[in-house]
C-alpha cells in the first residue's frame, strides 16, 4: 500500500451570523435520576421518520420515547454476556443496534470487560436480542464504536464494522503490556462477526492515558474501502482497508496532538478528545477531535476528498478563556448536513455547543444549546467519556451530561436545522 503524505492547511473561519436562519430549539428534557449512573449518554432516532427515540447511559440504562423525547420509558438492559458502560447506539435500515462492554460474571472489574457485546432490536428499541460477543480472547476489550457500509455500489454494502481497543492488562505500567486497535465485521446484520484483526501497527501503553491507543471509529467510502481513525501517543492516526476490513495497510499520521487525547483542562481531570470519522456519499472524509492550540484545546475538523492523502483543517473559534472537549460528529447523507456536538468550558461554567454546515459549505455555524452553564463535577464524580448525537433530515437530537448538586443528570434536546 502506498504511503499517504499528509498536507495540512490550517483554516480558521469566522462563524456566520445565524440570526436570519436560526435553528429551532425545542424544550430540554431530563431523563434518568441522580440515583442512576447518568453519564456517557448515547442517542438514536429509532425510526426513519424521527418520531421514536432510544437513549442509553452508563452502565445499563435504556430509555425509549415514542413522542420525540417528551416522555421516556426506563428499562434495564439485559444480556447473558453482561452489560456495562460505553454504550453505542446506531440505526441501520429498520434495525437498532446497541453496543456496550461485557460484564462477565466470573470476573471482577476490569477483567469482566472480556468482549464487546452487540445487541439488535427489530421493534424500534423496545426489545433486544441477547447479544453477540465480539473480540473475545481473554483480555480486556474497551471503547467500542460501529458503522455500516451504506454505499449501494460498494462490494461490502451493508457490512457492519466494530472497532475498539484491546489491552494486554488494563492500567499495567509494564513495558511489555500494550494497547492496540482491533476490528471485526459482520456480513449478516450482526448475527455473527469475523475474527478480530489488528488495525494499528504502532501499539500504545495500557495506562488509559495519552500514550494509550484509543477512540477507534470507522467510515466506509463509496468504493468499499473502510477507514479507521484513532488517537494515541500524541498522534491522530488512520489506516485503510481495501478488502472489507480483512487486512490493513500502514498507519498514517493525520496530525500531531500536542496535548494528547486526554486534554489539559483543570476543571475536568478526566476528559477526552477521542476522534470520530464520517464519510459522505461522494467519499469526502471528516474527522473531528479536540487539539491543543495556543489558547488551549479547541474543536479541530480535518477534511479530505482523496481518502486521506491531503487534509484541510478548520478550528472552531473560541473565546480567549474558552476551551473545548468531548466532540462527536454525525452526518446526514440526504440533506448533506454535518453536525458536531461538544462541551465549552469557561470560568462561568460549562456550556453545550452545536456546530453544523452543509457538505459544500466552508463556514461552520455554532449555537449554545443548554439553558445555562453548569459547574464542573467534583473529583469523586465520573463525568464519562462521551456525549451523543443523531440526525435525520433536518431533525437533530442531542444528549449530554450535566452536573447537579447531588451528582449528574442527562439532558436531551431536539433541534431543527434550517
Amino acid at each position: 500500500m502506498h504511503k499517504y503524505i499528509v498536507f495540512q492547511l490550517f483554516l480558521i473561519f469566522i462563524i456566520e451570523s445565524t440570526l436570519a436562519q436560526s435553528p429551532v430549539l425545542e424544550p430540554i428534557y431530563t431523563l434518568g435520576t441522580t440515583l442512576q449512573f447518568c453519564n456517557e449518554p448515547a442517542i438514536v432516532f429509532a425510526d426513519p421518520k424521527a418520531k421514536a427515540i432510544l437513549a442509553a447511559t452508563n452502565t445499563k440504562h435504556l430509555f425509549w420515547s415514542k413522542n420525540g423525547g417528551k416522555n421516556y420509558q426506563h428499562h434495564l438492559a439485559e444480556s447473558s454476556l453482561g452489560v456495562y458502560g460505553d454504550p453505542v447506539l446506531l440505526r441501520h435500515n429498520t434495525d437498532i443496534f446497541y453496543l456496550h462492554l461485557a460484564k462477565a460474571p466470573q470476573f471482577s472489574w476490569p477483567a469482566c470487560f472480556d468482549r464487546i457485546v452487540v445487541q439488535r432490536s427489530s421493534d424500534g428499541g423496545k426489545s433486544f436480542t441477547d447479544g453477540v460477543g465480539v473480540g473475545y480472547n481473554g483480555q480486556m476489550q474497551d471503547k467500542p464504536w460501529a458503522s455500516f457500509d451504506q454505499h449501494p455500489k460498494s462490494p461490502y454494502y451493508n457490512r457492519m464494522y466494530v472497532s475498539w481497543t484491546r489491552f494486554d492488562e488494563y492500567q499495567s505500567s509494564k513495558p511489555s503490556d500494550s494497547s492496540r486497535i482491533y476490528l471485526s465485521f459482520s456480513q449478516n446484520n450482526g448475527d455473527s462477526f469475523s475474527e478480530a484483526v489488528r488495525v494499528s501497527d504502532l501499539a500504545g501503553d495500557c495506562l488509559d492515558e495519552n500514550e494509550t491507543v484509543e477512540g477507534a471509529t470507522t467510515a466506509s467510502l463509496p468504493d468499499g474501502r473502510v477507514v479507521c481513525v484513532w488517537a494515541g501517543r500524541h498522534q491522530l492516526m488512520m489506516d485503510i482497508s481495501s478488502d472489507g476490513g480483512q487486512t490493513w495497510g500502514n498507519d498514517t499520521k493525520i496530525d500531531t496532538l500536542p496535548g494528547g487525547w486526554n486534554l489539559n483542562i483543570p476543571e475536568y481531570p478526566r476528559n477526552n478528545a477521542l476522534p470520530f470519522v464520517v464519510a459522505d456519499a461522494q467519499g469526502k472524509l471528516t474527522v473531528v477531535t479536540c487539539r491543543e492550540w495556543k489558547q488551549g484545546p479547541q474543536v479541530s475538523i480535518y477534511e479530505s476528498a482523496d481518502a486521506g492523502q491531503h487534509w484541510s483543517t478548520t478550528v472552531l473559534p473560541a473565546l480567549r478563556i474558552e476551551t473545548h472537549m468531548m466532540p462527536i460528529v454525525k452526518q446526514e447523507q440526504e440533506t448533506g448536513i454535518t453536525s458536531i456536538l461538544y462541551y465549552s468550558v469557561t470560568p462561568d461554567g460549562t456550556g453545550v455547543k452545536l456546530a453544523w454546515k452543509k457538505t459544500d459549505n466552508k463556514v461552520w455555524k455554532t449555537i449554545t444549546i443548554n439553558k445555562a452553564p453548569f459547574p464542573p463535577p467534583n473529583k469523586q464524580t465520573f463525568f464519562g467519556d462521551y456525549i451523543g448525537l443523531d440526525i435525520v433530515g433536518n431533525k437533530l437530537q442531542a444528549i449530554w451530561t450535566e452536573t447537579t448538586p447531588t451528582g449528574t443528570k442527562v439532558c436531551t434536546r431536539r433541534i431543527l436545522i434550517p
